[in-house]
């Protein structure tokens, strides 16, 4: 018997942080397309249930077309039953309307709740101020059936117990087999007791550079008393960020060096580089040509200069020039920052080269 956890979907994400409004809204219906792929793996795969282990939409208030796109998903699918967890983004958000609530969409409460498929069981609870610390005196699973608990927060081993957190010390030796976690947005599993783990699937999609990396789901396969589970990367587009140190590299040889460093990125993902290392102040870095250029070739890319520049003090301490002046003016500026002294130099040279002074 097969099962889906996945969480922090986070449908009806603004996603303007870097995308124009027509991207961020083509960007949004990639979500939504991405979880009724879900669908349809569950479907050609044989899977019992989709576990969302929270955040399955991004805020309280959605579009209604949204709404009904989801509703529409869950009712396409009834041989899948889709077991939904609300976390802290959607726990106010007004779905499913109760008058039209698809049979095979099961939701947890805020008591521990069970679903029962053959030797499994299924049990989550969400959590709130008044039941965050009493939820795990509460827990009571049959040791000979196969337990999979599904919670949402971030994991604490002690301290203090808030809605938003999940204590894994207080569900040692409750017979759990598979702990399914939402919160995280990168997939992560641990031991939690002799008998079981705990897992975060991490997030369907990426949806800025804080989600870098592959994004899926993890599919359990419970048979004989035994959880198998593995990630299964599942997202249309992956978030990369590379760091490319350009330390002794001459301006024409920086496009080469990117190139090289990001080789490996798909044209459809999402990309930043950020240029890093020491360079001379004397070097012009054409920034604006590399971003344009990757912008070509990317969906979505980005450059950041994160570089800072190579001055030796002592080779401007006793200059008699116009650059060594004022270099040596910025330098003796105590209250500026190592940043802006290195922006301030950056441009104060291209200025009396007569170059371009790029802001």
């Amino acid at each position: 018997m097969k099962f889906i956890h996945c969480s922090d979907i986070h449908l009806g994400s603004s996603l303007t942080s870097h995308f124009d409004s027509e991207t961020a809204e083509t960007r949004r219906n990639e979500l939504t397309h991405t979880f009724e792929r879900l669908a349809e793996y569950a479907k050609q795969n044989g899977v019992t249930a989709i576990i969302i282990a929270g955040d399955l939409f991004d805020r309280k208030t959605i579009r209604a077309s949204l709404k009904e796109k989801v509703l529409q998903i869950v009712q396409n699918y009834p041989q899948t039953d889709f077991l939904y967890l609300k976390g802290n983004h959607d726990k106010d958000t007004p779905f499913p309307p109760p008058e039209n609530t698809p049979c095979n969409l099961k939701l947890f409460q805020e008591s521990w709740t069970s679903f029962d498929y053959g030797e499994v069981t299924v049990s989550g609870v969400c959590l709130n101020d008044t039941n965050c610390r009493s939820v795990y005196d509460t827990l009571r699973l049959n040791s000979g059936r196969i337990n999979l608990v599904t919670m949402h927060g971030g994991t604490i081993t002690s301290g203090n117990e808030s809605p938003d957190t999940v204590t894994i010390r207080r569900l040692k030796a409750k017979n759990i087999d598979y702990l399914a976690l939402g919160d995280y947005h990168s997939y992560q599993c641990e031991k939690l007791d002799r008998r079981g783990v705990y897992c975060y699937s991490g997030c369907l999609e990426g949806r800025g550079f804080d989600e870098t990396g592959e994004k899926g789901f993890v599919l359990l396969d419970c048979e004989k008393g035994q959880v198998e589970h593995r990630f299964i990367p599942f997202c249309t587009r992956t978030v990369h960020e590379i760091d490319v140190d350009i330390t002794d590299v001459s301006p024409s040889k920086i496009e080469s060096i990117v190139s090289d460093a990001i080789k490996e990125v798909r044209n459809k993902d999402l990309l930043r580089v950020n240029l890093t290392g020491v360079y001379p102040p004397e070097s012009f870095k054409n920034l604006l040509y590399l971003q344009q250029k990757l912008e070509h070739d990317f969906y979505y890319a980005e450059v950041r200069d994160k570089t800072r520049i190579k001055i030796d003090p002592a080779s401007y301490a006793d200059g008699v020039s116009l650059k060594s002046e004022f270099i040596r003016l910025v330098l003796a500026d105590e209250k500026l920052t190592q940043e802006q002294s290195d922006k301030i130099i950056a441009c104060g040279i291209s200025a009396l080269k007569g170059e371009e002074i790029v802001l």
